[in-house]
């Protein structure tokens, strides 16, 4: 959903993007409580088994979709640091974080190019 396959099992990392309120379930009776969300395997359009998540509603996700992105403009803006590059544009920051946004790996790799 909303492109959050690893949003289960990266949670860790994009947890500082998110209200201290959003929280993990175990159960779905958590979401009609206090969790946002819970763990849920999936199979990407990869055909790969991914660790995602059962949101509580439309808002929960969105929270979920905006820290992945969040966390990939991150990740970018680092390495991009680390490579001297200067300050991207406006134009280029969306590139790169929609980039990363679809694989962190191989978005390094072609920024290192």
């Amino acid at each position: 959903v909303l492109g959050t396959d690893d949003f289960g099992s990266e949670f860790v990392r994009y947890k500082k993007y998110l209200p201290k309120s959003y929280n993990e379930g175990s159960s779905e009776a958590d979401l009609l409580h206090d969790a946002e969300f819970i763990q849920d395997t999936r199979i990407n359009e990869l055909g790969q088994q991914t660790q995602s998540a059962l949101f509580k509603d439309l808002e929960s996700a969105l929270w979920a979709f905006g820290a992945t992105l969040a966390h990939r403009k991150d990740r970018f803006l680092a390495k991009a640091k680390a490579l001297g590059y200067g300050n991207p544009t406006e134009d280029q920051l969306a590139y790169w974080t929609y980039v990363y946004y679809q694989g962190e790996g191989n978005a390094a790799r072609w920024l290192q190019a």
